[in-house]
């Protein structure tokens, strides 16, 4: 591993902590499919190893054979769509961070209802603190995958429940 700094964002090696990469051989031995899995995995555990934010330049040097930076920015883009990270402009520079840290490890609660799982997590980041709402449901190998999500201010959280609960009274005939 080279010496080599990735901006002020964080150090090469921090940012590919545990993350278990391919030679550009291997890689371009996968299907597409496994290629398209395995992109999906190293950019989000990238993300979640850049406390101090990454960009998509940094992703693509750090890891040049996941693909061009249009397609490194659609998986960035879709954690940010799922919840899982936010985004920044600084200029023409955009820099994702992962969406925080639990504030109280007995505040993340998973919930099954159906065949899904829904995980309520209570999260602090630089922007304040946040209730996270994960839909998680299994894929083909039975494990947990996130399928969407929403976050709720933590101020604005019982107005939110409180129209949940009004709503939840009209559909069952004001009771």
């Amino acid at each position: 591993m080279s010496t080599y700094m990735s901006t002020d964002l964080g150090t090469e090696r921090e940012i590919l902590k545990e993350i278990r990469l391919y030679s550009e051989k291997e890689f371009e031995g996968l299907t597409q499919y496994q290629q398209g899995k395995h992109r999906e995995h190293i950019i989000k555990q990238i993300l979640e190893n850049s406390k101090e934010g990454t960009t998509v330049q940094t992703i693509k040097s750090l890891v040049p054979y996941l693909g061009n930076e249009k397609t490194i920015r659609a998986y960035l883009d879709k954690y940010v769509n799922i919840n899982l990270g936010y985004e920044k402009s600084f200029g023409r520079v955009t820099v994702y961070y992962p969406n925080g840290r639990l504030l109280h490890d007995v505040l993340e609660e998973n919930v099954p209802i159906g065949k899904k799982v829904y995980s309520f997590i209570h999260l602090k980041n630089p922007e304040g603190e946040f209730i996270a709402i994960q839909e998680k449901k299994r894929n083909e190998l039975n494990a947990l995958t996130l399928s969407g999500g929403i976050i709720i201010n933590k101020e604005a959280f019982p107005s939110f429940v409180e129209h949940i609960n009004h709503i939840n009274k009209k559909m069952n005939g004001g009771k």
